[in-house]
């Protein structure tokens, strides 16, 4: 009877070499599950030519000490083990640019803790870290230091703030009080203003002292539309804008810029009664930190707000 096999059992141990074995002659068919182990491989013996695409499965992979977490990473001669870091540690190459290791964020981005939507990651000079988000309406802007970023309510880069103001019958003035620091320009714009008299319009700033009552530059003038009649008049105790007409129902707009140590100031407008054009400007020196400003008429004039009329005035200010 011819031998059709043969069982491990029947050959003694270390008695078949490999040049007792014919190339391709021993197949997967031949072995059984979990019989090759290492100490039956020569070093070097098995060659990538010898395991199919896809066949080695990390359960076949042990590199001593493994745990959840660990790593495998090319020394420069062999693929190692690199252990698992430490909570918020973070994968950076060493010091000597040869390989990874775990560290602490010096540079790198870490997710910091208790992030919530909104959050952004700024830099501070080490590590980034993490900005919480800001309230409604809040913008983005840089501290007073400027070293890091900070949410803060608008009034900066972004749009004007507005202050209304509806006059009532009868008031000798009206005052825009608690101005916030850091006004550099503004607008005052009129809605149908009216006085009791012949009395012309005062703009005044005012600072920490009160209401300042000198020191300015300034004329107004005005031209009547229907005949071409034109007057002027200057004023050194505030901004003027020519009115000289009771009832006058005036509505314009008065612009001013800080330059420096002055108020620079521009306005037009137009008188409904006379069918006038205004315009006109001035400056003023010698202020400290603006806190108020005050409109009145320029003598002994009230305003004149009559029945369901409506007379307003429009504080639009900038903090660049």
């Amino acid at each position: 009877m011819a031998l059709t096999q043969i069982k491990g059992s029947n050959i003694e141990d270390g008695t078949v070499v490999a040049a007792d074995v014919a190339d391709d002659a021993v197949t997967t068919a031949k072995i059984l599950n979990a019989n090759v182990t290492t100490g039956k491989l020569a070093d070097n013996s098995i060659t990538g030519a010898k395991i199919a695409d896809n066949s080695i499965t990390g359960a076949k992979i042990a590199m001593g000490s493994d745990a959840a977490g660990d790593i495998i990473t090319y020394n420069g001669t062999d693929y190692i083990r690199l252990a698992k870091g430490t909570a918020a540690q973070v994968l950076k190459m060493n010091a000597g640019a040869t390989a990874v290791e775990w560290g602490t964020d010096a540079g790198g981005i870490a997710v910091p803790g208790s992030s919530v939507a909104g959050d952004t990651l700024y830099h501070n000079g080490t590590i980034y870290t993490r900005l919480a988000k800001g309230t409604a309406a809040q913008v983005l802007t840089m501290n007073s230091g400027a070293t890091a970023p900070e949410w803060a309510a608008a009034g900066g880069g972004g749009g004007p703030t507005v202050v209304s103001a509806t006059l009532t019958n009868g008031a000798s003035s009206y005052t825009f009080s608690s101005l916030p620091s850091g006004i550099t320009r503004m607008q005052l714009w009129f809605y149908e203003v009216s006085l009791s008299g012949t009395d012309e319009l005062l703009v005044q700033f005012g600072d920490s002292g009160g209401i300042e009552t000198s020191n300015y530059t300034t004329a107004s003038g005005r031209i009547m539309v229907y005949n071409g009649t034109s007057s002027a008049i200057s004023n050194n105790g505030g901004f003027i804008i020519r009115l000289f007409e009771a009832a006058g129902d005036w509505s314009g707009v008065y612009n001013f810029w800080k330059m420096a140590a002055y108020w620079v100031g521009a306005h037009s407008g137009y008188q409904a009664s006379t069918s006038s054009a205004t315009t006109g400007g001035g400056n003023k020196a010698g202020l400290g930190t603006l806190t108020q400003i005050k409109i009145r008429p320029s003598g002994s004039n009230t305003f004149t707000v009559a029945g369901s009329f409506v007379s307003k005035i429009d504080l639009l200010y900038w903090q660049d």
